[in-house]
């Protein structure tokens, strides 16, 4: 009995054509019910952790990008608002 997925597929095959000639019986299949369900809650656990990972390197790497921004802009607060303000006025 193997607890990997293909073990788990592997026991399920057996047991079906087990019951489908009339010589088993379901608590095999009841047993690879659950270690399927091992195997599915461990997978969503890895695929959780790998999401929640991605999402932190994003965050970081946006801040990063704001950080850089800021730093590029200048420190008066004249950027590109202020310069369309006074385009503006000089028009009139």
């Amino acid at each position: 009995m193997r607890d990997d997925l293909r073990g788990v597929a592997d026991d399920v095959w057996a047991g079906l054509t087990a019951l489908a000639e009339g010589v088993g019986e379901a608590d095999p299949l009841d047993d690879a019910r659950r270690r399927y369900d091992a195997l599915y809650d461990a997978a969503r656990v890895l695929v959780h952790d790998a999401i929640v990972a991605e999402a932190t390197l994003a965050r970081r790497a946006g801040a990063r990008v704001a950080r850089k921004q800021a730093r590029s802009q200048p420190a008066n607060g004249s950027g590109s608002r202020a310069r369309a303000f006074a385009k503006r006025l000089l028009r009139r």
